[in-house]
């Protein structure tokens, strides 16, 4: 969840000021306006630099925290579960450096960009194969069998890495 700083007026034109929290901006404003406020003001909360460096430090997507994502969405796209659905449950179920990701690919799907292109924003996490991949499987209408196939290697990938550790 992003913080967001804002400035409203209720009905009678009293000025508040304060912090909101939501998935992006628009849910943000949303949140704002079900309790009756005009908003004014609406902009992302901004952090220290040193702050904003010590959080990306210490926020890193593991490689486990990528096989994880890979299967179970994997899994529920397999049984059925449209890709939104999938992305909310896992971003609610996630650490905080993987659910922040996961809130971004979700806010860009629904804003109508594809899996694929989300997941290029994000080339620390997902290398050009695993985004090639699903690209591929988009294309073709095999989301579900290619994040499987996914799933599988990575997970050989990471016990070949425990082994030889």
């Amino acid at each position: 969840m992003n913080k967001f700083e804002y400035r409203c007026k209720d009905q009678n034109g009293k000025n508040f000021t304060g912090i909101v929290e939501g998935r992006d901006k628009s849910q943000a404003a949303r949140i704002l306006m079900e309790k009756g406020f005009i908003i004014t003001k609406l902009n992302i909360k901004s952090e220290g630099i040193l702050a904003t460096s010590a959080l990306k430090f210490l926020n890193k997507v593991s490689f486990a925290d990528k096989v994880n994502f890979t299967r179970q969405l994997s899994t529920m796209i397999n049984s059925g579960l449209p890709l939104t659905e999938a992305l909310r449950i896992l971003e609610e179920q996630s650490t905080s450096a993987m659910s922040h990701m996961i809130n971004e690919i979700l806010s860009q799907i629904e804003s109508g960009i594809s899996l694929s292109k989300s997941l290029e924003k994000h080339p620390e996490i997902f290398d050009r194969v695993y985004i090639a991949l699903v690209r591929a499987g988009e294309e073709a209408g095999v989301l579900d069998t290619i994040l499987n196939r996914l799933a599988d290697n990575l997970e050989k990938q990471k016990e070949f890495g425990s082994k030889v550790k």
